[in-house]
């Protein structure tokens, strides 16, 4: 079995964004924990499956929000106990982005 690393087609750049978004009638606030040119991690105690398709919003300052589309491509879970070690959420593959979100990974790759 392949390992995380031997899977992982991009580079990843540890963040910390706020993000939104629905599932259903109910809308999740998140933390965009590490980015990548193809998809992000999401902490958040929302229990998604993979599979489901999703719009992730990424909160911003002064400007709209980044609007991606995509689907969760796994679920981490952990226990409250643990959430110093381990913290709970979803991986998340790209599906569509605007140009402004790949300038965003290239930031963040540059102050990290």
């Amino acid at each position: 079995m392949a390992s995380d690393e031997q899977r992982r087609r991009f580079e990843r750049y540890r963040s910390r964004l706020s993000c939104s978004f629905r599932d259903g009638d109910t809308t999740y606030q998140a933390f965009a924990t590490d980015l990548s040119a193809g998809g992000l991690f999401l902490q958040t105690r929302a229990a998604i499956k993979p599979g489901t398709k999703l719009v992730i919003n990424i909160e911003r300052d002064s400007d709209p929000p980044l609007v991606l589309t995509g689907t969760v491509a796994r679920m981490r879970k952990s226990h409250r106990s643990a959430v110093a070690v381990t913290q709970p959420g979803f991986g998340f593959e790209l599906e569509s982005a605007p140009e402004a979100y790949f300038t965003l990974v290239m930031d963040v790759a540059g102050k990290n």
